[in-house]
């Protein structure tokens, strides 16, 4: 065989192997699993809210909210034991608390478990002040375990924020404005903490630790 001949079939035999390689690569992709939306589910959005938490990524936290109507309710006992406290704040003031703790240098990490009850409608002794959208449900969560780990700016031990046996209410809707695979997504339209006990010093309801990183 020539020395032409032989780079020929080196030629077409590169040009095959490649063009096989480019057709495993392609049939890769077309078969890879879409990720689903855990928004779809109730038990999916709950499940990406403790994901989102341990992860400490604020856009995975800001996809689970209605923010522009969202509503997050202190315990009464917090707020009538620290008169900084408010009785509620928006969206706005969730997000700088969720993006301070998520992102805080000083927080070494999050670890979050909570038990999911099954939803109920919501009624309208639960609409308190304001109306809630079509289809709004009402879902409590209890046993909550909740421990953010932070370094002691000033070398000591590291210093714990801990909730234990707490509880929620979570209030929220099918959005019809966002729809993924023709369906639509679950937004928590208002969460209010409930805190069962009286703690002591190094134990804090859900909502006085979003308090703490408000700044």
């Amino acid at each position: 065989m020539t020395l032409p001949s032989v780079r020929c079939c080196w030629l077409v035999a590169t040009l095959m192997i490649q063009g096989t390689l480019s057709g495993c690569s392609g049939d890769d992709k077309s078969t890879a699993p879409i990720p689903e939306d855990p928004r779809k589910t109730i038990d999916g959005l709950f499940q990406e809210l403790k994901d989102a938490y341990e992860a400490r990524d604020i856009t995975r936290y800001g996809r689970l909210f209605d923010q522009e109507n969202f509503v997050f309710v202190f315990d009464e006992r917090d707020v009538a034991e620290n008169p900084g406290i408010p009785t509620s704040w928006d969206w706005s003031l969730e997000e700088v608390a969720s993006r301070n703790m998520f992102q805080s240098d000083l927080v070494v990490g999050i670890a979050s478990e909570f038990e999911v009850e099954d939803p109920v409608a919501a009624t309208t002794q639960d609409e308190r002040d304001r109306s809630f959208p079509a289809g709004t449900v009402k879902v409590a969560i209890a046993d909550v375990s909740l421990a953010v780990e932070n370094r002691d700016p000033f070398g000591g031990e590291n210093l714990f924020y801990r909730v234990t046996g707490d509880g929620a209410f979570f209030f929220l809707y099918p959005d019809s404005s966002e729809i993924v695979d023709d369906v639509p997504v679950w937004k928590i339209f208002e969460w209010r903490d409930d805190r069962l006990f009286f703690f002591p010093t190094e134990l804090k309801s859900w909502g006085a630790i979003k308090y703490v990183f408000r700044h």
